[in-house]
């Protein structure tokens, strides 16, 4: 990420695993709270990521995060998540998996310049 130390701390932490570039991974919730107050660093789908943790979806509105609708991996506890088909929402070149809620790739098309979709 131009302009930000890597590797570094959370959230400069950028990895290469397998030949394959991953995003930054929290170690604990006091990496997210440093990074993002409220949140918390939980596994969602095999990747620790920072999310803000709910139980219905007034958390997710006041800090416009769509819906209390994410599971995590570690105990199946809620959180705030923007699924690519909620209204407003945009893919850029990617397309929308309506079972996850994420936006993905089908194609190398799909992918930013030299970067290849893998499954």
């Amino acid at each position: 990420m131009p302009g930000l130390p890597c590797p570094g701390p959370y959230p400069n932490n950028v990895d290469c695993q397998n030949g394959l570039c991953v995003p930054p991974i929290c170690v604990e919730d006091a990496d997210c709270e440093a990074a993002a107050a409220g949140t918390v660093c939980r596994s969602v789908r095999d990747h620790m990521a920072c999310v803000i943790p709910c139980t219905d979806d007034a958390p997710c509105t006041a800090a416009a995060l769509g819906a209390c609708v994410g599971t995590d991996d570690d105990d199946g506890g809620s959180f705030c998540f923007v699924r690519c088909d909620a209204p407003g929402q945009f893919c850029g070149n990617q397309v929308c998996d309506a079972a996850s809620g994420l936006c993905t790739c089908n194609s190398d098309g799909n992918c930013q310049s030299d970067w290849v979709c893998i499954d």
